[in-house]
């Protein structure tokens, strides 16, 4: 059990890793979606439909302890939903969320369970589920290595078969290496297969994740407007960069996964864009 334990570690490790990047994406989803919205008046009148009617009728208008206000606040009411305390009462009031400074409503937006369903299907049962199922597997490996050990009585054959078994898996692997084409193609493969422009890729990456982090309730109006702009900037670079792959590797381009997921989200970013650009306000 401990070696399975120690040998578990490094798998665990990923996972939490994981973890932490669903908690993101949820989080910066959740801010966008939620953002001073969760504040509730303590009397819910008729005639109190906004916050100022709240305020003039000499009622608390006050905040939830779990909000989306900004990616702190949002990433503690998430972590705090993965233990299933109380979850139901948040996704509730996700859904009577009516807008800012606005009364809640119930049932006003029934779509918003999808957010919370998912999140606790991706961010509580899955990554629960991978933890266990990771410590397991690691078991099940130590325990019918043990007893392979002891049936040939830990024979020098059998340490061998053990080590090459290991470096097979491991030359599992490695991926086949793609061949470079011609021309100018040649040039733009070896350009977007570079460290250095995986580097940058990266950086462009980590900038967007942290602009998308610095939205909060009551944002200034000017940072706000800086913020869009970046958005613009990223998805033009990141275009830019589908564009490249496309072209320097082809139709080899839709045979990595992640290349496919990254067109995807590239697609559905400039979705977005061309649907706020042409949105009419109000």
């Amino acid at each position: 059990v401990v070696n399975a334990f120690f040998s578990s570690i490094s798998a665990i490790s990923n996972i939490i890793m994981i973890g932490l990047f669903i908690l993101l994406i949820f989080a910066v989803i959740g801010v966008s979606l939620f953002k001073g919205k969760f504040y509730t008046c303590s009397d819910n009148g008729p005639g109190i439909i906004t916050k100022q009617d709240c305020i003039d009728g000499g009622f608390d208008w006050a905040n939830g302890d779990s909000n989306f206000d900004n990616i702190i606040q949002a990433m503690r009411t998430l972590f705090i939903l993965t233990t299933t305390e109380g979850w139901a009462g948040v996704m509730y009031t996700g859904i009577d969320a009516v807008g800012v400074d606005m009364v809640q409503k119930q049932d006003r937006h029934p779509g918003m369970v999808i957010y919370f369903i998912s999140f606790m299907v991706c961010g509580a049962l899955f990554v629960m589920n991978m933890f266990v199922g990771v410590v397991i597997d690691n078991f099940n490996k130590e325990k019918d290595r043990q007893e392979a050990l002891e049936e040939k009585d830990g024979s020098g054959d059998l340490k061998t078969f053990l080590v090459c078994q290991a470096i097979a898996e491991r030359k599992k692997k490695l991926q086949k290496k793609c061949i470079k084409p011609d021309g100018w193609r040649g040039q733009v493969y070896t350009l977007v297969h570079s460290n250095v422009f995986d580097k940058f890729i990266v950086l462009i990456v980590v900038l967007n994740t942290l602009a998308l982090m610095s939205k909060s309730y009551q944002m200034n109006v000017y940072f706000e407007d800086l913020l869009k702009f970046l958005n613009y900037v990223f998805a033009f670079i990141f275009n830019v960069e589908m564009i490249l792959k496309l072209a320097s590797d082809g139709k080899r381009y839709f045979l990595d996964n992640w290349n496919l997921f990254d067109m995807f989200i590239v697609i559905t970013a400039d979705i977005g864009i061309i649907l706020e650009m042409y949105s009419v306000p109000g």
